[in-house]
């Protein structure tokens, strides 16, 4: 009797996780049906945006710095559920379409070409340039409201060691700007996105290199994206944001073993970090054993 009673209670574990996973499904699904612009009456479709990397001086600064402002732009836009935020892989291929270089300085027309390629409203961009200890960054803010426009936003300067002081003033801006509706949990995930800054800068523009290469999607993207990672866990081995994006990478050249290690490592640094227990999850569910008790 005690052995059928656990291989009940098994049973029941199963189907809940089943359901939960169908209900997932059913959320991604009724997501992917808004951005399509088929909403409910009660859900107001998201604003789709793109960001790409800033350009100007390296003078001073870690090569590729450009990626440290978009990757803290674009991260912190992927915690507001009104904002539908394009991949690198979609901003690269229509780039390549219209003979752009998405990593470059574009003109404002062949931003507004490539935001129009793009079905977004906006584009986000911008320019930075190294001044003493200080770094001096400045957003262009692409609306393609309308006949569209290029809105050159205000210059602030911080010190390079508080690298995402102007990210977290463009954010702002950008939502004010398209007009995102915030929640109070959107508001609290915004600012745990931009925190205080990791204390290297330099693993943190590996990190927003690697970011840019993992998703573009292929198998040399992710191989690109671990070396940059491995970088950057060599400058600061307690970066949680590393080790998730570092097991995603691992997870998609199909070493899960590697994988779960780095989302362990990075819940051990901060066990708030939802994003690692949810790719520890789901990893655990598409494992050959599927143990499900873990995974819930």
């Amino acid at each position: 009797m005690v052995r059928r009673m656990r291989r009940g209670e098994s049973s029941r574990r199963r189907l809940l996780l089943l359901g939960a996973l169908a209900l997932v499904g059913a959320v991604g699904l009724f997501a992917e049906a808004s951005d399509a612009g088929q909403t409910g009456p009660s859900s107001p479709a998201k604003v789709r945006l793109a960001v790409l990397p800033f350009s100007g001086s390296a003078d001073g600064l870690p090569e590729g710095f450009g990626f440290v402002a978009s990757r803290a732009i674009g991260y912190a836009l992927q915690q507001v559920r009104g904002v539908s935020l394009l991949d690198s892989g979609r901003i690269v291929e229509s780039a390549e379409r219209l003979g752009l270089p998405a990593t470059e300085r574009l003109s404002d027309e062949d931003l507004l070409r490539l935001g129009r390629e793009l079905k977004v409203r906006g584009l986000i961009t911008g320019s930075y340039v190294a001044d003493g200890e200080a770094v001096k960054i400045r957003a262009r803010l692409v609306d393609l409201a309308g006949q569209g426009q290029v809105i050159l936003g205000e210059e602030s300067a911080a010190p390079a060691k508080e690298y995402l002081a102007g990210p977290r003033r463009i954010v702002k801006d950008i939502l004010e700007r398209f007009q995102v509706r915030q929640s109070e949990l959107d508001g609290r995930r915004l600012a745990a996105a931009l925190g205080d800054e990791p204390s290297s800068l330099e693993a943190y523009t590996l990190y927003g290199r690697a970011s840019w290469n993992q998703e573009l999607g292929n198998k040399e993207a992710h191989e690109r994206a671990i070396a940059l990672l491995t970088k950057a866990l060599d400058a600061e081995q307690n970066f949680a944001l590393v080790r998730v994006t570092l097991g995603v990478s691992l997870y998609a050249i199909g070493n899960r073993w590697k994988a779960s290690g780095e989302f362990r490592k990075a819940i051990q640094i901060n066990p708030r970090l939802a994003e690692a227990h949810r790719l520890l999850g789901d990893m655990l569910v598409s494992s050959p054993r599927r143990p499900y008790d873990q995974a819930i």
